[in-house]
């Protein structure tokens, strides 16, 4: 049980020793914690991976297009592929000073006739680096090449929802105010338990509040004890919390 002296009997501190240590010295305690915190790393990492490589790439293209449209040059090339999925696209080979090339572009949207295998495209090129080529008068961006991006821009805001999760929380646990509340609510949830508060602040107001996956039952019209920030008592959660706890007292 939390508040546990090692040396001594079970003894729970006081509301005046918990008040008496802010700010806390708090650590994640969850068993989830680690979980969150490779969550956060792979969501929000991956998505600065992610934007940084497709800020690179759309610079890139924005650059090979001005590019080609002063210095470009035509030639024809055939069609040798056309992949299928979200677009369709068109893999095609060319000849520039001797050499072979091939390039590959995303069918627009509405192209009539769609290309076939062994049709010739009109397609420009960079004479200094021929591998610099698009179809003459096809679009460089489809609205599916967004489809992608706003998939990952979720699981980058879902990351970020959890580091605000951590950090409202951490806030919370390090400065909050602890009293004694009054059970109002009592819901099973699956397993566990959505318990239903109320409170009072030091200055005498009272407010409600509410905490999820909470491992104990409780009656309505018992004590649990609560966490607030007394400037904002809005913020408040059951004491102890469920991801920290407070290090002088472990």
């Amino acid at each position: 049980m939390f508040g546990v002296p090692k040396d001594a009997a079970a003894r729970e501190p006081t509301l005046e020793e918990l008040n008496a240590g802010v700010p806390r010295r708090v650590f994640l305690y969850s068993n989830d914690s680690q979980f969150l915190l490779t969550a956060i790393v792979f969501l929000v990492g991956g998505g600065l991976v992610w934007f940084t490589s497709f800020g690179y790439l759309t610079m890139q293209k924005v650059q090979h297009r001005k590019a080609l449209s002063r210095q470009g040059q035509v030639t024809a090339a055939t069609v040798t592929r056309i992949l299928s999925g979200h677009s369709l696209t068109a893999v095609y080979a060319f000849q520039a000073a001797g050499a072979a090339y091939r390039g590959k572009a995303k069918i627009p949207e509405g192209q009539r006739p769609v290309p076939r295998v062994g049709e010739q495209l009109s397609v420009l090129f960079l004479p200094s680096d021929p591998s610099v080529n698009h179809p003459r008068d096809w679009v460089w961006w489809t609205g599916w090449d967004l489809f992608p991006h706003i998939i990952m821009m979720f699981f980058t805001s879902l990351g970020l929802t959890l580091v605000g999760v951590l950090y409202r929380d951490r806030r919370l646990a390090r400065l909050g105010w602890v009293t004694e509340g009054t059970v109002t609510s009592c819901v099973p949830d699956k397993k566990r338990f959505t318990v239903g508060f109320e409170f009072r602040t030091d200055r005498n107001e009272r407010f409600e509040g509410s905490t999820s996956d909470c491992e104990d039952e409780y009656k309505a019209g018992s004590k649990i004890r609560v966490i607030y920030l007394r400037h904002h008592p809005r913020r408040n959660s059951a004491y102890p919390m469920d991801l920290y706890r407070v290090e002088d007292f472990e």
